[in-house]
């Protein structure tokens, strides 16, 4: 006799567990993560994100997207919220938690809680958050790693802001800061 699922059986323990999100300094389940009202990331969209794949409990390219993910926070001058070593530790660690060995690991860094204000705080806190989810196929096969899609000095453009991972869009602000260079920067990419 064929094994069929019915309608409203559940899912086996191992998928049903609680997904965990990192946010700030903490590992808690993702429907209970949150972030102030005032993040400039929510506000604004003040923040840089990085996606990173994990196949076989390694992350793929590891330093060249914690490279790009350095390069992002410059761009937007937000320094980084953690060492290096400290961020690959929570990274890992979202993946072990959430038990994910075959996904996608999205983290997120904003400019933090601020007044409302198109002016950057003077003193940012950067807030980080980062989450996991399994992936059918975190790598497909015949999919060419990262480095070498890139090789000889070519760099993906990613949005306007000349390589760097916004959470959106950021040229009007970015314009409105930097003046004319970065309006001559953006017409090059259109």
């Amino acid at each position: 006799m064929p094994h069929t699922a019915r309608i409203g059986t559940s899912r086996p323990e191992k998928e049903r567990m609680s997904r965990i999100a990192y946010v700030n300094g903490r590992y808690l389940p993702q429907r209970e993560a949150s972030v102030n009202i005032e993040d400039r990331g929510y506000q604004f969209g003040d923040g840089i994100y990085e996606v990173v794949h994990l196949y076989q409990n390694r992350f793929i390219d590891e330093d060249l997207h914690l490279a790009r993910l350095e390069r992002s926070l410059r761009e937007i001058e937000l320094p980084m919220p953690m060492t290096r070593p400290a961020l690959v530790h929570v990274l890992h660690e979202v993946a072990r938690r959430n038990r994910v060995s075959d996904g996608l690991l999205y983290m997120q860094v904003t400019r933090g809680v601020a007044r409302r204000d198109h002016a950057f705080p003077a003193r940012p806190v950067p807030q980080v958050c980062g989450r996991c989810r399994r992936a059918r196929s975190a790598r497909p096969a015949g999919q060419i790693p990262y480095a070498a899609r890139f090789r000889g000095g070519e760099r993906p453009v990613r949005r306007a802001s000349a390589g760097a991972s916004t959470v959106v869009l950021a040229p009007p602000d970015r314009a409105w800061r930097a003046g004319s260079e970065f309006d001559s920067r953006v017409r090059s990419f259109e």
